[in-house]
């Protein structure tokens, strides 16, 4: 039965305008990566392979090593704080003075830095989420796809990453090591640099998770499912911008039908769930249907976005 819940809401509207954001931030961007011959942020065909396996060993060293979630707590302060820096400026006004040290900049650094410390000392989730929106902007801008073939194999590939680590994990290692390393926490830094000042402890967040998911209690969606998705939607907006189709929309509504799917199943059986195993199919499967329907299939896994030649624009005359 599908009914309206407040938390799967939250976090589907969330996922959303993160993915939506965030892709064409990172299409706008990319004049600068290709103009850059050292470019290191696009996905090669055998990164897409092997990236499962490193995120694999990435899993295991959060569980067994605490120097691991250390590090990336204070990782993600600082990738959090370069998405929150450009989503703040598209929020910006036009006409405002955005120089290095005009006085809005200064003043969007400083809401920025004043939200990172209020969550260092609070842990409060609705900051949390606040830090994992700036993620999914900076990882979605830094992970670039140009082909299909390279995406459909990334996806692929984490698609029985997540299975494994949500479904078989237990039989494995006596544990469901994907549920713990979202729960893994980390010494809170700010905790050390109270007591140097001598400032008094007990209200300060002793250990915090790394912001890497987007919580609304108890709903729980890890960065995982929404960056990953994210980059394969901006890599269908790279190809509506040189062939003026739609694929962009059609997967960014084939991903929300996948999300949406996990949220409510996971809802229903009170149990995670990988949700790649419903985001891959749907978001995959709409952007190969679609092609296939245009007869554009063949062209998609021949050619990345970047040898593209854009489409000349037809007009009607009457």
């Amino acid at each position: 039965m599908w009914y309206f819940d407040l938390q799967i809401t939250c976090t589907v509207v969330t996922a959303a305008i993160a993915v939506w954001y965030s892709s064409q931030k990172a299409v706008s961007l990319d004049h600068i990566f290709l103009s850059d011959p050292d470019d290191n942020t696009t996905i090669s065909t055998s990164l897409a392979l092997i990236l499962p396996l490193i995120s694999s060993v990435g899993l295991l060293l959060m569980v067994y090593y605490d120097f691991v979630a250390q590090i990336a707590l204070l990782t993600s302060l600082v990738t959090a704080a370069t998405g929150l820096y450009l989503l703040s400026g598209s929020l910006i006004p036009p006409g405002h003075d955005l120089s290095r040290f005009s006085m809005m900049n200064i003043l969007r650094i400083t809401v920025i830095t004043t939200l990172e410390v209020s969550w260092l000392i609070t842990g409060a989730w609705v900051l949390n989420n606040v830090m994992a929106l700036g993620i999914c902007v900076t990882s979605i801008l830094f992970i670039r796809l140009n082909h299909l073939k390279t995406t459909s194999l990334l996806l692929a590939g984490l698609f029985l990453y997540d299975i494994f680590w949500v479904f078989l994990s237990p039989y494995v290692f006596a544990s469901n090591m994907m549920v713990d390393a979202a729960s893994k926490s980390a010494e809170n830094p700010s905790v050390a640099a109270a007591e140097m000042l001598h400032v008094p402890v007990s209200w300060i967040a002793y250990r915090l998770s790394p912001p890497a998911k987007f919580e609304f209690p108890p709903m729980v969606l890890g960065l995982g499912d929404v960056v990953i998705p994210g980059a394969v939607v901006a890599y269908c907006l790279r190809v509506d911008t040189k062939w003026g189709t739609r694929y962009f929309r059609v997967s960014f509504f084939g991903y929300l039908f996948g999300l949406i799917s996990t949220m409510y199943i996971a809802d229903i059986f009170n149990a995670a769930q990988p949700a790649l195993l419903y985001i891959v199919p749907s978001l995959l499967g709409s952007i190969v249907y679609r092609a296939h329907k245009r007869g554009e299939l063949k062209q998609l896994l021949k050619e990345s976005t970047d040898e593209m030649i854009a489409l000349p624009v037809i007009t009607k005359t009457s």
